[in-house]
């Protein structure tokens, strides 16, 4: 991808996240919106982080290996609105608890797979008025804002959140 390409997408995801209603609302770590994300290293997982970052959301990442248990605690303890996953595997891991999360609004998918959401279905929501709101707010970040809250893996008792801002 060249530095344009990345650009754009990660633009457009954030357009199609505000179109969701997502941002950093007020900028407290109560009000603004957390994003999951539950996948290997791949560019989808690059993009979903700058795309929040650049709109106030707090990015929540998972270990594609955490178990069920502790992704259903790690997902209530952050009141995750949407949650992103690269394929099948962990989809369904996500869809098993997923019931038992009132705070998930959608699961977003890297692979496409038969009768979930595509995340380019995100991307393709931007519009002209998105995108401008996209680069105002951008600007308006605080370094204070958090960026992402990284949870432990729980080994001596139920994971523990780490708070990371921009700055």
């Amino acid at each position: 991808y060249s530095t344009e390409d990345v650009a754009s997408t990660v633009d457009a995801l954030s357009a199609g996240l505000l179109s969701l209603g997502v941002s950093g609302h007020n900028f407290t770590p109560e009000s603004s919106d957390k994003i999951a994300i539950m996948s290997s290293n791949r560019p989808e997982w690059v993009f979903t982080d700058l795309a929040c970052q650049q709109i106030g959301a707090i990015l929540v990442p998972l270990y594609p290996t955490t178990n069920p248990i502790e992704v259903e605690f790690i997902l209530n303890d952050a009141a995750v609105g949407y949650v992103f996953v690269s394929n099948l595997e962990l989809y369904e891991k996500v869809k098993s608890v997923a019931s038992k999360v009132p705070s998930i609004k959608g699961i977003y998918t890297f692979d496409a797979i038969e009768g979930a959401v595509h995340w380019t279905s995100l991307t393709n929501a931007a519009t002209p008025a998105l995108l401008d709101q996209v680069a105002s707010l951008k600007k308006t970040i605080p370094v204070t804002q958090l960026a992402t809250i990284i949870y432990t893996s729980g080994t001596t008792g139920v994971p523990k959140g780490v708070m990371l801002s921009h700055q």
